[in-house]
């Protein structure tokens, strides 16, 4: 409804409208890997949900992969205890694994 009233819905699509198209589907990037170090957080009712094993093809050093059972597109107001708990754990264990690999 934002988006609409303040008259801004072009740039609220604009990220799903260069996604999907064509141009961009020709360019193979999915298939390109990730391997910095990823959290990822899979909600329920997402509308474009990733299975687990997709997750692992694409990303290669995942610190933590979570799949919540509640919320959806806008889980920061589904289920923000959910979202805040699942981003401290994700970045605890980035923290770690930079001590490790850092040896600080």
């Amino acid at each position: 409804m934002i988006y609409w009233v303040t008259e801004s819905i072009t740039t609220s699509v604009r990220l799903y409208a260069e996604n999907f198209s064509k141009e961009n589907r020709t360019l193979q990037l999915e298939g390109v890997p990730i391997e910095v170090p990823t959290a990822l957080a899979l909600f329920k009712n997402e509308f474009y949900y990733t299975p687990p094993s997709l997750v692992a093809e694409r990303y290669k050093n995942v610190l933590q992969l979570s799949d919540i059972p509640d919320g959806g597109h806008f889980a920061a107001m589904e289920v923000p205890q959910m979202l805040a708990d699942d981003i401290w754990q994700a970045v605890e264990k980035i923290h770690r694994y930079r001590r490790y690999i850092y040896r600080e």
